[in-house]
């Protein structure tokens, strides 16, 4: 059994697959913090922050890619080792990464 403590309230996780014993997690924070906690390490490990709240994040299949989608329907994609952001884009509703193919990102919108 394990226990993290995290800085802010949760607003999303997504179970990351990975070798037995070393799946992962990544957490969306209400503070805009996203956070890859590791099944068997006690420190979660900051991926990005941004200054609004997070309703879902999902990562490439080759995990060097975070796309974010904000409470006020923004969508960022962040590269996950140089923290720069790569791609946004306003009234997205869900994204979601390809499995097969890493830099092929589906998403939708009211429009």
């Amino acid at each position: 059994m394990r226990e993290w403590v995290l800085e802010a309230p949760i607003k999303y996780v997504r179970v990351v697959s990975g070798p037995p014993k070393r799946e992962s997690l990544i957490v969306a924070l209400s503070n805009g913090v996203v956070v890859r906690i590791f099944i068997d390490n006690a420190f979660p490990i900051p991926l990005i922050k941004q200054t609004t709240s997070i309703k879902s994040v999902d990562i490439s299949a080759d995990k060097k890619k975070i796309v974010v989608i904000d409470d006020f329907e923004s969508m960022f994609v962040y590269d996950i080792l140089s923290k720069k952001q790569l791609f946004q884009e306003t009234k997205i509703a869900s994204a979601a990464w390809n499995l097969e193919f890493e830099d092929m990102l589906a998403y939708t919108g009211k429009d």
